[in-house]
C-alpha cells in the first residue's frame, strides 16, 4: 500500500498503539495531525514530542462528544 504525502490523522495518539503508528508515520516523514482533549496537556503529549521529527506532529483540541471538533484535525488528511 502507497501512503499519500499528504497529512494523516490518528485517533487515540496519546495511547500506546496510537503512539507507536504516529512513531512509524513520523519515521516514513509524513505530517501527523493528534486530535487531543487537552492540546496544553503536556504531560500527556511529551512523549510523542519526543519522538525522532516531532515538528510534523499538529495538535488540536478534540472531543467525541463534542459536534464538529474532529473538523479542523481532519482538514486535508488523505487518511484517518
Amino acid at each position: 500500500m502507497k501512503i499519500p504525502i499528504t497529512p494523516v490523522m490518528v485517533t487515540g495518539s496519546t495511547g500506546y498503539v496510537g503512539g507507536v503508528l504516529v512513531k512509524q508515520l513520523l519515521k516514513a516523514g509524513l505530517t501527523v495531525h493528534c486530535p487531543v482533549r487537552d492540546p496544553a496537556k503536556e504531560s500527556k503529549l511529551q512523549h510523542l514530542k519526543d519522538l525522532d521529527g516531532s515538528e510534523k506532529l499538529k495538535f488540536f483540541k478534540a472531543d467525541l462528544l463534542t459536534k464538529g471538533s474532529y473538523l479542523e484535525p481532519m482538514k486535508g488528511c488523505s487518511v484517518v
